[in-house]
């Protein structure tokens, strides 16, 4: 993982590179939600805009995700965005082919993460609920 900041702000980018393995913000080949279902390692860029724990704004983007199961590609993008705040948490999660043709979104109330593996695993999860393009 490599963290860089973003001089004169609390910003930060975090970029999580995956090499094959089960890594800490990595799809990783293991099950990051605990039902047994495997995830593709995938590498993902965190933009972190500081601030408490309970409040989060985070942008992920995964690539060489494998969505063949779920009758997508088995090289797609994922880009994600996580929030949660006093008011509301809300996840969104856009779909993309290798070639960044858009493929549907899903977007729900209601559950918000900012570990890049919880974000993986539920756009995953939720790719056959997407609105279609």
């Amino acid at each position: 993982m490599r963290v860089s900041r973003i001089p004169g702000t609390n910003l930060a980018i975090i970029v999580v590179l995956c090499a094959g393995v089960a890594a800490a913000g990595c799809g990783g080949s293991g099950s990051p939600d605990g039902t047994g279902a495997s995830y593709p390692t995938a590498p993902s860029v965190r933009f972190d805009k500081g601030g408490t724990q309970d409040h989060f704004n985070e942008k992920f983007e995964f690539t060489g995700v494998d969505l063949s199961d779920a009758g997508g590609p088995a090289d797609a993008t994922i880009r994600a965005g996580s929030k949660r705040n006093n008011n509301s948490q809300d996840t969104d999660c856009g779909y993309f082919t290798s070639a960044d043709a858009y493929l549907g979104s899903f977007d729900t109330q209601g559950f918000a993460s900012d570990d890049p593996d919880v974000v993986l695993s539920f756009c995953v999860d939720h790719f056959g609920d997407r609105s279609r393009a």
